[in-house]
Formats: structure tokens, sequence, C-alpha cells
């Protein structure tokens, strides 16, 4: 039950991840969200439902009042318009997708710590340390963060022209700043609770003498000695503060600080919490560590100096696309079709060469540079911002083994292996999105064409044996069908578990739900009871997108109920998979689910593959005009083709949604 504090504290693959979407679909307006705010705090200021009369009505009336205006929002604009986009007689600069999702993810200083506080409440409460005390005594327990973060804002460019390289760079740098400043809060309010003199307690003397020799290297921190003697703990707090700033003033202009006079990094700060944190203990304080640092340092060890792991998301096209131009380049001749065998060896050739001298991107489209540059920014600020800003790549649309490798080449291209010639392994998890019927019925044959591949395998070798997959939800509904999709999905997983079990590798999946019913959307413990036995094992992530990130985390009773149904739901799972597979007949409930859901899949494709049905779709539905509304960031095809297949599922379920068809929940 115990684990050595570097794992406790650190983030790792195996435990629950949440991700915030990066195209927030928010129908509400910001004002109206931040309207019932305001009446949701009025409303936790009530007295008890017992208090009557005069007094109940005093406090009724703010939040009524509080209320009035979400009688009249202003419209939403039509005009879709996005922070740096080109204006008339302008020039595009860059959209900065990061505002749009500013409201979801509470990145800015005040709304962070709306955010972090009922996420972090979780950190602060012993109840699960003091019932596992409570039943078994005899061991000690210090519970594990069970859950971390993760962000797709500023990250996703799947079919999206208006995140770049420098939105992501901008984005994570802007983390870092919103987190540092929590920081500087929490310690801030640390030093004015330990006020504890080295009088009362017996600090450890390798502590204090610690302390000496930092307030001496750093020179705006001696008068700390002076103006709390005696008071080492407050005196050690006020080094931390006047670092954690000098950091963020840095951070303000995109540098690294001084060794000696900032952090550098979040493995520096928790090492010095660290520290205090076992003097603290050595001095016979354990009570105040337990209930004062310790909830700090699990903060600082889940959201470190970047907040949330950033997800950067891509398209097999646009992979395909920049890797051709290489091929050019290299052959001076056309590349072969991506799914043909020569591509395949051209990938796996250039894969088991060492890695030569960099290239020259002159001769490369501005759309290859730009795909090149987003692994180079990838390996520079695991460097500056945090060595786990990134969490991994995501490759949408995976149609084969193949695409992904070719992500594996362009991250050699980018230096983002463990050795500088490119031959040790990928340091960037690669993860393939499935998102079609047709892939995903292939997955058991792509993910073992793939973890055959040796360069995968030694990748995986540092990434502690584990292959993520993403599964979506909301194309391979549009693809197939509401049942026959999520069929589908429940076969791919048990069928990769198998493979990934066959080859030694925990398979791990990411499942891509959104909000309505027709994109996976459904309550998060019954999403995580629906998933088959056994693909679980401690390792989920899931999204929470659009209006359901308010819905879940806009107040800190929802936020802190969420994260322990997330963290409950998986143990859950994990702990009945096995009784689970024991006592079902599965091979009964499989011949009746595989008939219901071929009969559904044709009734629905022969709908879809109409001629007349994009146009039908246009006619009675807002399809074109929902394109227009400011509610989300991304375009509504991923590359303006007028075809349902380039149709993005967003757009797709609004559409039938607002004609009141309900196609997407029919079959």
């Amino acid at each position: 039950a115990h684990r050595e504090r570097q794992q406790v504290h650190g983030p790792g693959p195996d435990r629950p991840r949440l991700d915030g979407p990066a195209h927030p679909g928010e129908r509400r307006p910001v004002g109206v969200d931040h309207t019932l705010g305001h009446a949701r705090r009025a409303a936790g200021e009530q007295q008890p439902r017992r208090a009557v009369g005069r007094r109940r009505g005093w406090r009724r009336t703010p939040v009524l009042e509080g209320l009035r205006p979400c009688g009249r929002p202003g419209h939403r604009h039509l005009r879709h318009r996005r922070h740096g986009a080109a204006e008339p007689g302008g020039t595009a600069e860059g959209v900065d997708e990061a505002p749009l999702a500013d409201h979801h993810r509470r990145l800015r200083h005040a709304e962070l710590d709306e955010l972090l506080r009922p996420l972090t409440a979780t950190f602060r409460d012993a109840s699960l340390e003091a019932e596992f005390r409570r039943y078994f005594p005899e061991h000690e327990f210090e519970a594990p963060a069970l859950i971390s973060f993760g962000s797709w804002v500023g990250g996703d460019r799947d079919g999206s022209p208006y995140v770049t390289s420098d939105v992501t760079r901008r984005t994570l740098w802007e983390t870092r700043e919103a987190v540092l400043r929590r920081y500087i809060d929490r310690v801030s309010a640390l030093i004015r609770l330990l006020s504890i003199s080295e009088r009362s307690l017996a600090i450890p003397q390798d502590f204090t003498n610690y302390v000496s020799s930092c307030l001496d290297r750093l020179s705006a921190a001696r008068y700390l000695a002076e103006r709390n003697p005696g008071e080492v703990f407050r005196q050690f707090l006020g080094y931390i503060r006047l670092k954690l700033m000098t950091t963020l003033e840095d951070a303000a202009n995109r540098v690294l600080p001084d060794s000696d006079s900032g952090y550098r990094t979040a493995d520096a700060l928790i090492q010095d919490l660290e520290f205090m944190y076992t003097s603290l203990r050595a001095a016979g304080a354990a009570n105040i560590a337990d209930a004062v640092l310790l909830p700090f340092l699990r903060e600082v060890g889940i959201f470190r100096f970047s907040t949330v792991r950033l997800d950067i998301r891509e398209n097999t096209l646009r992979i395909n696309q920049t890797l051709a131009e290489l091929y050019r380049r290299q052959h001076s001749t056309d590349a072969p079709a991506p799914d043909s065998d020569e591509w395949k060896r051209w990938i796996l050739a250039e894969l088991s060469k060492p890695r030569g001298v960099a290239r020259n991107d002159g001769y490369l489209s501005v759309e290859a540079r730009e795909t090149l540059n987003t692994f180079r920014v990838i390996a520079e600020l695991r460097q500056t911002i945090d060595r786990e800003a990134f969490g991994s790549l995501i490759l949408s649309m995976t149609h084969s083994a193949t695409d992904v490798l070719g992500v594996y080449l362009l991250a050699k291209e980018a230096g983002l292996y463990a050795d500088s010639a490119g031959m040790e392994g990928c340091t960037l998890p690669v993860v393939p999105l499935l998102e079609t019927i047709p892939d995903l019925r292939r997955a058991p044959a792509i993910l073992r064409e793939l973890l055959s591949v040796p360069v995968v395998q030694r990748s995986l070798a540092r990434q502690r044996k584990v292959q993520e997959v993403m599964v979506g939800y909301s194309d391979s509904n549009k693809d197939g069908g509401y049942f026959a999709a999520n069929w589908e999905l429940a076969k791919a997983q048990r069928q990769m578990v198998r493979v990934g079990q066959e080859l030694g590798v925990s398979i791990s999946f990411f499942h891509g739900r959104g909000g309505s019913v027709s994109r996976g959307g459904v309550p998060t413990n019954r999403a995580i009871q629906a998933t088959p036995a056994g693909t679980i094992r401690g390792m989920f992530r899931l999204t929470d997108q659009g209006e359901t990130v308010s819905l879940k985390y806009a107040n800190r009773g929802t936020a802190l109920f969420q994260t322990e149904l997330l963290g409950a739901s998986v143990l859950g799972h994990v702990l009945l998979s096995q009784q689970e597979a024991d006592k079902l007949p599965l091979h009964e409930y499989e011949e009746a689910m595989e008939a219901l859901s071929g009969t559904s899949w044709t009734a629905y494709r022969k709908l879809m593959e109409r001629p007349d049905m994009l146009t039908y779709l246009q006619g009675s539905s807002p399809l074109e005009e929902l394109s227009m509304l400011n509610i989300g960031s991304r375009p509504a095809r991923r590359t303006q083709a007028q075809t349902l297949a380039d149709l993005r599922a967003i757009p797709w379920v609004f559409a039938w949604t607002q004609n009141r068809h309900m196609v997407t929940n029919w079959y």
C-alpha cells in the first residue's frame, strides 16, 4: 500500500486522467455562466431549510436578483470571430485558441484558483488515509495522487488552421504563469500559518543548515532571518516564495530563471517542499505537516509547472503530406501512395537509419514546415516549461500501422528520441485514434503490426510498456450509427487488450467522449461501468467537452463529487473485472449483438449513402449556420470538401438535433 514519495507525487500513466477539450462547444454565453456561478455562491450562503420567515427571505433575494440577467443574454454572434484571425484590411497572425476555452479551463489567475480549489480538496481530505488507518492500523498508508489532468487547448491541430506551433508555445507559457501565481498564493497562506519557533520543536540540524545556506545564496532573502528570527520554516517558505516570484517574472519574459534565484523545474520545488515536509515530521509536527504542507506538495506533484499535460493532435493526412515532401526531396520523384508497400518500406528504412544532419526546411511548403515545427516546439518546451508539459501526440483518422510509424519518423526528424542518432526510441508517446467503423474492425491487426516494429518496442520500453489507444465515439457514431458504433468500440477494446497480452504490452484506452449521447456522452460512473471487463486495469483517460465541463466542474461541490466518482468508478471496475469476465456468457450475447449491429449498420449506411443526403441535411437544418456560430474553435470540415465524410461530428450532431430528426440516435 505504501509507495515511495517520488511515485506518489509525480504523475504517471497508471492512473485516470481527465482531459479538457480544445473545442469547447459551449452554447451559453460566458456572461450567463458567470451569473449562474454568482447565484450558486449566493445560494450556498442560504440558511438551512429549517430557517423560516423573514430571515430566509433575506437570503433568497440575492439569488433571485443574481439570476435576472440570465433572462436577457445577448445573441450569439453569427460571425465566427476568432482572436488573431484576419480582419478586413488586416493580416492573420494565427488564432489564439486558448481564450476560447479560458472559461472552461480556469487558467487565468482567479479562475485557476476556482478550479484547483475543488479539485485539490481531495488532496486535503484525509478521510481515505483515516479509514485505512482505522481498518489496517498496523500499516502506514499515504493516498497516492489518483487523478491527473490533460488538455487539448492550444494543441489540437486536426483540421484547424488556427492552431500553430506559436499558439502552442504561448499557451504553455501562459499555463506556467497561471500555476506559478497559484503556488505563490499557496505559499503566502502557509507563511501566515506556520509560525513554529525553533524553541518549541527540535528541528533537524541539517534542515536548519540548509535554510541558512539558501538565505546566504539569495541576497534578496537574507532579511528573512532578521524578520522571522527563530522561525526556520517561515524563513524557508519566504525563500521559496521569492524564488517563485522570480520564476514568474522570468516566465512572463519567456525565459528560465537562474537556479539560485528561481526554480528552473518543478522537481526543484518538489525537492524543497519534500525536505521541509520530512523535517516537520522529524521535529514531531507530523500532524501539521500532513494537514498543511502535504496537500500543497501533492498539488505541485500533479500540476507541476504546466498545470496540465498538453496533448498534440494532428491528422494522418497532414502527417503523410509532410512526409511526402521529405520523400520528394530525397528521391526527386513523387511519393508512393500512403497505403502502398513501397511507402511502408521507405518509412521503416528511414527509422532504421541513424539520424543525419538537420535538413534545410526552405524547400518545404508552409504547411509542412509548420508540422515539423510542432515537433520541434515539443522538444523545446519540454526543456523550458516542464519535462511533463506534453502528454502525447494523438494521430486522428489512423488507418494503418504505417500511419503511426510516420509520426515516429517526424519525431526522429525533430530530435524527440532518447539519443541524438534517433535509434534508442521515441520519448513522445504516440497514440493512434481509431474513429471509423472500418478502422475499429482493423484495430487488432493495426496494433499487432505496430507493436512488432523494433523502434516502437524500444520506445514503449521507456514508457513502462504501455501503448495508449484513443477510441472515438463521435466519428464512429457518424460513420456507423449509434448501435453499431458502440458495439464495434466494445469489441475493438477487448481484442486489442488480448493482442497486448500476447505481446507483453499493456493497452490503455483514451475515451474521446462528447457531451451528447450520440457522441458518447453518459454519466461518468455509467461510462466506466459500461467499459468491457479487463480493459481499464487502473489506466483510464476520459474527455469532458462543451457544457459538460461547466456542469461537472463549475462549482466546488460537483467538482469534488466528479473527481471522487471518477476515481471510485475506475477502482470498482478494476476490482470487479475478473468477476464479471468469469460470469458473463459472452458468446450468447455476442451473437445477438453481432446480428443487431449488422442490421443497424446496413440500414444506416443505406440512408447515408444516398447521393442527396448532404443536400437534404443542408436544406433541412442550420448546418452551414452552425459553422458561423462563435461556440467553437475549429472549422466545421476538416479539409473544406463538400462531403459527409469531411464533416466534423459536432456540427453533424447539432444539425440533426436542431431539426429534430435525431438521426444520430436512431440507428
